[in-house]
């Protein structure tokens, strides 16, 4: 069995647990502290804002109408190489895949956008592929042990939304249907990627 290569696994800066260990050792293992305050500012530092607050959860940052970005203190002084690195993976699946019949990628419509990839999403259209769907790709990618998922499926194609009104043009529908997120992580390696992209091939030219 191959070493699993995970979609997006956790990636510390190693800063994390210092941070831990000073909560602890100034006894200020409580909702709010010193951590807190740093990392508010942080994310202001960053963002360039003139405010930010950390919630206890995504569901109350969207309450409030804020932006959770997911990440400690810690991740606050990696984040810039994390996103290099995303964006460092796409290109490099681009390079090897981007010229292959029937795949295409998700990316900025031009040069005013900035995305910072923590994804990798292709497009798999069975029609240019020889038949080859995203869940062909999927399998072939589980029996190798690596970890990549579909898009996310659309609100009202879940089963408890399948009574509630919808208005759309089929867009999310194609997208689900043909849309794969690659691994993309910040901590892959060239061989990881590599190993990606040989089953990619290897599925497609079998077809």
């Amino acid at each position: 069995m191959n070493p699993k290569i995970w979609l997006s696994s956790p990636h510390m800066g190693g800063t994390e647990q210092k941070y831990v260990n000073e909560a602890f050792d100034t006894n200020w293992v409580a909702p709010l502290g010193p951590n807190v305050n740093a990392f508010e500012k942080a994310l202001v530092d960053y963002t360039q804002t003139g405010y930010a607050s950390a919630l206890s959860a995504g569901t109350a940052a969207i309450h409030l109408a804020l932006i959770l970005l997911g990440v400690g203190r810690g991740q606050m002084e990696v984040l810039d190489e994390r996103v290099a690195q995303r964006r460092a993976n796409f290109a490099y699946y681009k390079q090897h895949l981007g010229g292959m019949d029937g795949v295409s990628f998700s990316e900025e419509p031009d040069k005013d956008f900035f995305s910072n990839h923590w994804l990798t999403c292709i497009l798999l259209d069975p029609e240019k592929t020889g038949g080859v769907t995203r869940e062909d790709l999927r399998l072939m990618m589980e029996g190798e042990n690596i970890d990549c998922r579909p898009l996310w499926k659309p609100m009202h194609l879940q089963p408890v939304f399948k009574d509630v009104p919808f208005y759309g043009n089929g867009t999310s529908e194609r997208l689900f249907d043909e849309g794969l997120c690659l691994p993309s992580g910040s901590n892959l390696s060239t061989d990881d990627l590599d190993s990606v992209i040989e089953v990619v091939k290897k599925t497609l030219h079998n077809h």
